[in-house]
């Protein structure tokens, strides 16, 4: 969980609208126990930088992670049109915080992104109501169950990384 701890260290200081971001990392299962201990102890959840563990290489302190993903929710209205939800959502929210945490990522000496160019460095998906299906009800389209157990829109960054960890925790 180095790797993590050196992420959770890169991405401290993003904040947003002055509310500063949450970092966790971890499987789905995790995000779901993350979220619901955040609300029985009523502790602020969004936005949030996820990271997504995957596996890892490491030679002489460096670790190397394919398809590494980090995702970026914000909790948001699962019947928001997407005017609204880009206003809402993404333009005041998710956006700054991608932007930020990308630029972290570059601006570390301890931390490469690797792709053809920089057009191929990092991809980006954004996926309105993350996780959620929904139901036909009464001729309505409703929330059945979402992947989180809040309702909420998320942006996906996919890149592969190399980091020294060690470097960036001890400075």
């Amino acid at each position: 969980m180095i790797v993590e701890r050196a992420l959770k260290e890169l991405f401290k200081n993003i904040s947003v609208e002055g509310r500063a971001t949450q970092f966790n990392y971890g499987t789905q299962r995790e995000l779901n126990q993350w979220i619901t201990y955040q609300n029985t102890n009523k502790l602020v959840k969004f936005p949030l930088i996820w990271f997504v563990c995957n596996d890892y290489t490491e030679f002489n302190d460096t670790f190397r992670i394919k398809n590494a993903r980090i995702i970026v929710f914000m909790n948001t209205e699962y019947n928001w049109l997407n005017e609204t939800r880009s206003e809402k959502t993404y333009e005041k929210w998710i956006e700054p915080i991608v932007k930020d945490v990308v630029k972290a990522l570059k601006k570390s000496l301890y931390v490469t992104i690797y792709g053809k160019n920089d057009f191929e460095k990092f991809k980006y998906r954004d996926v309105r109501n993350y996780g959620l299906s929904l139901v036909t009800k009464n001729a309505q389209e409703q929330p059945k169950e979402s992947v989180t157990t809040d309702i909420v829109d998320a942006t996906l960054i996919d890149f592969d990384l190399e980091i020294k960890p060690i470097c960036i925790i001890k400075k």
